[in-house]
């Protein structure tokens, strides 16, 4: 069995899709088949864009294909088609639970005396830690030396990483190298050298990330903190300006659970326009959906007596969000907003909008122009809607009305083909003459045909039909 969406899709409210949430770094796999040679399979954002998509399917629903995407972080994921119809068998997401990699500087073989350091400027740095995941930019004046202090979680420190200086964002020396290949956290265990120092996280360019509060105590006040890396990189921990001792730290790699902003600071939905333009009401909306707003924001239309005919939602991680809605009738309709987030109450648009439409008076279709015999000829079409009547046009000249959809023209000459047109009239607007059908005028009656579409697959616009006269 598939999944058979029969479209692309749709990156505003995502119809069309299969939607995931990963909490960490993910791997997905899709088994599928494509609709047509060239057409692909693609993972997409919150926002809509293509994270990845697949290589051009090289066969027409007889090749089948195994596909894996990698999703970098957390965050909510959709796979679907691009542009057109493929066909989903299978999906199978594996989340990378988050690894921790501990440098503790207890376990540091190479401890010196004070006064005896036995590194050097210039040199290798030292590898360290969990899977030597760490990198220890060291110089002569580096110590690990012993040192015994305790901190507020229970880990009790027995020695230490003595830079005796800050760290050079040049060469960086006097810091701690690691490197993630997407978000994570690093936490420090450290002591100040004096009031007023600094640990920083420093990216590859040298600029800080960031920095802890200021040390209100030297060496006799143990810290805690933790830094939050937002993307993959190389990142240094190290000293502003001056010593501090680092006991032990921990990167936590894949640690992009989510996190989302506060609801109570998310803003409602504003309606800030509503337009009509032929056949369509455009609705524009202020909502902030995404990871630090709402799921979705959802948009109904309501007729005259307060009826909800249609709804929209956007899922796109955005701020500003149009949405497209197609009336069947003319009406004054009022439009509703409302964003959401699993969970929390839904927020509602402070007041709502209206728009005065008026339907587009269609065009009729000829179905039948069939020869009564006698110089008379009966055509049939489909009904407009909000047509009041309809006027009958034979060769451009009008030749009658009627309220119904059925007319019968007389005084024809047999023998001539004539070509015959039908208008829909609401009120004092006449829409746009039908495609003419022409027909033989005839001495005989002659039998109304109609045609229906039969078989598997068949149907207005499908290939597998016929389409012509009989």
């Amino acid at each position: 069995q598939r999944i058979n969406f029969n479209g692309g899709t749709k990156t505003d409210s995502f119809v069309n899709s299969i939607e995931f949430t990963a909490k960490y770094p993910a791997t997905v796999k899709v088994w599928w088949l494509s609709g047509d040679v060239g057409r692909y399979v693609a993972l997409f954002d919150q926002s809509g864009s293509e994270v990845v998509k697949t290589d051009a399917a090289t066969g027409k629903n007889d090749v089948s294909y195994i596909d894996t995407f990698e999703v970098p972080a957390a965050g909510k994921y959709y796979i679907g088609n691009v542009d057109k119809t493929n066909y989903i068998f299978k999906i199978e997401v594996t989340e990378h639970a988050p690894v921790t990699y501990e440098l503790d500087a207890a376990k540091l073989t190479n401890v010196q005396d004070k006064n005896n350091g036995t590194f050097t400027d210039g040199q290798e740095p030292v590898a360290a830690g969990t899977e030597d995941f760490f990198k220890i930019h060291v110089d002569k004046n580096t110590r690990f030396d012993t040192s015994s202090k305790s901190f507020d979680d229970g880990y009790a420190g027995t020695q230490r990483i003595n830079f005796n200086g800050g760290t050079k964002t040049d060469s960086f020396v006097n810091s701690i190298e690691f490197t993630v290949a997407g978000p994570a956290t690093a936490k420090v265990w450290w002591l100040s050298g004096d009031v007023g120092r600094y640990v920083a996280l420093f990216d590859q360019s040298g600029s800080e990330v960031g920095r802890t509060a200021a040390a209100t105590g030297k060496n006799d006040v143990s810290y805690i903190d933790t830094f939050d890396i937002s993307a993959a990189g190389k990142y240094y921990i190290g000293n502003v300006d001056k010593t501090n001792y680092i006991f032990k730290i921990e990167v936590t790699a894949g640690a992009g659970e989510i996190v989302r902003g506060d609801w109570g600071n998310v803003a409602a939905p504003v309606i800030n326009d509503v337009s009509a333009s032929g056949s369509k009401i455009q609705v524009t909306v202020n909502a902030n959906v995404g990871t630090d707003g709402g799921d979705e924001v959802v948009v109904k239309m309501l007729d005259s007596d307060g009826n909800v005919v249609d709804t929209k939602r956007s899922l796109a991680a955005k701020d500003e969000h149009t949405l497209e809605f197609t009336p069947t009738a003319t009406d004054t309709y009022t439009f509703t907003a409302t964003l959401s987030r699993e969970g929390e109450t839904d927020k509602d648009a402070a007041s709502d909008a209206s728009c005065d439409f008026t339907l587009p008076l269609g065009k009729p279709t000829i179905a039948s122009v069939t020869s009564m015999g006698g110089g008379k000829m009966a055509i049939a079409w489909s009904a407009v809607s909000e047509a009041d009547k309809y006027y009958i046009y034979c060769n451009g000249e009008k030749v009658g009305e009627t309220e119904t959809t059925a007319f019968t023209v007389e005084g024809l000459t047999v023998g001539d083909t004539p070509e015959f047109t039908v208008s829909a009239v609401r009120g004092e607007e006449e829409g746009a003459q039908s495609a003419g059908v022409t027909a033989k005028v005839t001495a005989e009656e002659q039998r109304v045909w109609a045609h229906t579409h039969y078989g598997p697959s068949a149907s207005s616009s499908s290939a597998n039909k016929y389409s012509g006269n009989l």
